[in-house]
């Protein structure tokens, strides 16, 4: 390193700031994404490849990385049609993006209803260790503003999710997340490729 070269340290993905929270105990201010907190479909994660900086919701408008669509999806096949999700594993470790389009639209209502749920769970247990957090005495507790403001960007993205994906059909959904003629487009769309 030459002298006088400014000094930087990295704390963790700048992706996700719960971990950042979790150990070093702040949140910087302009936080772009968070995790999609599906923390109980680990083994997809892992089979397909993704990592949690993948796995992505945008603060400021709630869209969905389109690889969370994956995730959830892969795991209804596998729970319901192992050989659909077979052919769906190599769609997605192998990029073929018409195949995962045909089986995301196949799909589409199933996949979307289990995000649904996904997403008001996380909206409630954010709503309710709020709560908690709100009534401990700061006297006891001083890190419950920093935990409430943490919990505050996570209800409020995810409540942004919940709008779209209460209205988001199909063919919106394609609009938005895929370019048939840009096998990446659906990463380039989200910010991610």
């Amino acid at each position: 390193m030459p002298a006088g070269a400014p000094l930087t340290v990295s704390l963790g993905d700048p992706t996700n700031p719960t971990p950042l929270f979790a150990q070093y105990g702040f949140l910087y201010d302009d936080c772009k994404t968070l995790f999609c907190q599906a923390i109980h479909l680990q083994p997809q994660i892992d089979e397909l490849g993704y990592e949690y900086k993948d796995l992505l919701i945008q603060t400021e408008s709630g869209e969905i990385a389109y690889k969370v669509w994956d995730i959830f999806l892969y795991k209804l096949l596998l729970e319901n049609d192992p050989d659909s999700a077979t052919a769906f594993y190599t769609a997605c470790t192998t990029n073929d993006e018409k195949t995962k389009e045909e089986y995301h639209e196949y799909y589409y209502q199933y996949t979307k209803d289990v995000m649904k749920s996904h997403v008001d769970s996380i909206i409630d247990e954010v709503n309710t260790l709020t709560a908690k957090a709100k009534s401990l005495p700061l006297s006891s507790y001083p890190r419950v503003p920093m935990i409430v403001a943490h919990n505050e960007l996570m209800g409020q993205t995810f409540a942004m999710t919940k709008e779209i994906l209460d209205s988001l059909e199909w063919d919106e959904f394609y609009a938005e997340y895929c370019d048939p003629n840009d096998p990446e487009g659906c990463d380039v769309l989200m910010g991610l490729a």
